[in-house]
């Protein structure tokens, strides 16, 4: 935690990201452009600025999944423990 701020776990992000990009999907059925495109930049952002190591705040790689390498880079903390 940097600044005493609590930051939600890696984990939590993910799914925030990818429940928005779903919510995207059905407004591009309807044929709603302007909210999918809000709604794809909104995750983006948020997930580039937010997903972090809960324990030493290092940025993670956004490319690399959780299950596939789930330990921080920076201080090896095992990112899919619950917290």
């Amino acid at each position: 935690m940097k600044n005493g701020r609590a930051r939600p776990s890696p984990r939590v992000v993910k799914i925030i990201f990818m429940s928005a990009v779903l919510i995207a999907i059905v407004f591009l059925a309807i044929g709603n452009w302007f909210v999918v495109v809000c709604m794809m930049v909104g995750a983006f952002l948020m997930e580039k600025n937010i997903y972090r190591c809960p324990n030493c705040d290092h940025k993670l790689n956004m490319k690399v999944s959780l299950r596939a390498f789930p330990l921080c880079p920076a201080c090896g903390t095992n990112l899919l423990k619950s917290s």
